[in-house]
């Protein structure tokens, strides 16, 4: 992943001085999404629809990004381009590379909590 952080600390910073509830709040709504999404995201790719793959990871990149989720915002950017050039090539690679991400967010969040 080279030198991106997983998180942008000035964000979740931000997000910590309304409370820590808030962004535990955030992250369980964010959470929920995900698992749906993240199905919408592999239908897609099933179905060879790059139109619709790119218009997904387009959102969840700028939520991600929202909220200070860096790593996981440059995972659904780098979908968000082969949805855009429908080249589908190792998407399931890099779906694998989501989940661990995702994973990693999660984990990292939890420890400012």
């Amino acid at each position: 992943m080279g030198n991106i952080s997983m998180l942008d600390m000035e964000i979740i910073q931000e997000t910590l001085e309304d409370g820590a509830d808030l962004l535990e709040e955030m992250m369980e709504m964010f959470d929920e999404a995900y698992a749906e999404e993240a199905e919408s995201l592999q239908q897609a790719a099933d179905q060879g629809d790059g139109g619709k793959l790119s218009e997904i990871a387009h959102k969840l990149k700028g939520e991600c990004a929202s909220l200070g989720f860096i790593a996981l915002s440059e995972k659904y950017k780098a979908i968000e381009i082969k949805g855009k050039n429908n080249d589908l090539s190792g998407i399931e690679s890099l779906f694998l590379d989501l989940d661990d991400v995702y994973e990693q967010t999660i984990s990292e969040v939890q420890k400012l909590l």
